[in-house]
């Protein structure tokens, strides 16, 4: 558990770095609030609703893998197009997310905390 903070807060941190050099002449930023489905997650499918303010993102989401469903919070920091998130689970060991934008509608990630160590993920935006 403490080792999947320390990830988050490095995330952040590196997050944060990368927000202070941002150049405000290039492109915006990328949209992360939206419904956001898994594509390829092994073994289930991941949906997730996500708000963003002030380049901090917070969410719901829900897991079901072959252990059943299971809601999650979500937490986190976006800049440019790299986020991190972070899951807090009720019943199960919490998960960070850190990745980027492949395309507008897209995202890419590797998961780490409980099982999982650097598994690759892919979102697609959803309509609803």
């Amino acid at each position: 558990m403490k080792r999947c903070r320390w990830n988050v807060l490095a995330g952040v941190w590196l997050a944060l770095v990368f927000a202070g050099c941002q150049q405000t002449t290039g492109p915006g930023r990328r949209v992360i609030p939206g419904n956001w489905r898994s594509n390829d997650f092994p073994g289930g499918v991941v949906r997730m609703t996500l708000t963003e303010a002030s380049r901090q993102v917070e969410g719901a989401g829900s897991w079901l893998d072959e252990a059943g469903p299971q809601a999650f919070r979500v937490r986190g920091v976006l800049s440019t197009d790299i986020f991190s998130l972070y899951f807090d689970f009720q019943d199960r060991a919490d998960i960070t997310l850190e990745g980027f934008f492949v395309a507008n509608d897209r995202l890419t990630g590797e998961l780490v905390g409980g099982e999982f160590d650097g598994v690759r993920v892919t979102f697609q935006r959803t309509g609803g």
